[in-house]
């Protein structure tokens, strides 16, 4: 695991957590309407980025 994708798990845990936070937080619910989908198509994007990094490079 190199670099790029240990920050890129990172920033994806962090997102989780942010929403999990959100989440208990009961007036601020269109907040967390908004959140999680972007932060889901965020992790989704970065993991694809992720896996077109190692699949161009050749190394599985």
């Amino acid at each position: 695991m190199n670099n790029n994708e240990r920050f890129s798990l990172g920033v994806i845990l962090l997102s989780c957590v942010i929403g999990m936070g959100i989440m208990f937080l009961p007036e601020n619910k269109a907040v967390l309407y908004a959140s999680i989908p972007s932060s889901m198509i965020t992790s989704a994007f970065t993991y694809l980025g992720i896996k077109n990094d190692r699949n161009s490079n050749g190394s599985n």
